[in-house]
């Protein structure tokens, strides 16, 4: 018997997982400490970083729709190295454990010292 998941993912959740993970750990952590330092520039640094943000974007988005399955970037390269693959699932994997310890060290911040803040 063979049971096996499907690595199959749609384009649009794909697209809102990698925007979701540049949202939490770019803007909503760090959006205080950029303000405060940017002062009445804030504005246009929010707007350079979505400009430098959208190709990173407009790639996922493309690469969601050439291979249409989970972790895409891997698959991609599957086409051309396994070892290659794997080494870019565990980026993938890395990445995702940063990005969430940094969205859940600044929780726990607001959490502990909120008034703080």
């Amino acid at each position: 018997m063979t049971n096996q998941l499907k690595g199959r993912i749609a384009p649009g959740l794909f697209a809102a997982y990698g925007v979701g993970v540049m949202v939490a750990a770019g803007i909503y952590v760090l959006i205080g400490t950029v303000a405060a330092q940017s002062g009445l520039w804030a504005p246009l640094d929010f707007l350079m970083a979505g400009v430098i943000a959208a190709p990173t974007a407009l790639s996922y988005a493309e690469s969601s729709t050439f291979v249409p399955e989970a972790a895409g970037e891997a698959a991609y390269v599957r086409l051309s190295s396994q070892l290659l693959a794997a080494l870019v699932g565990l980026a993938i994997v890395a990445a995702g454990t940063v990005s969430a310890a940094t969205v859940l060290s600044v929780a726990a911040l607001l959490i502990t010292f909120g008034a703080l803040l």
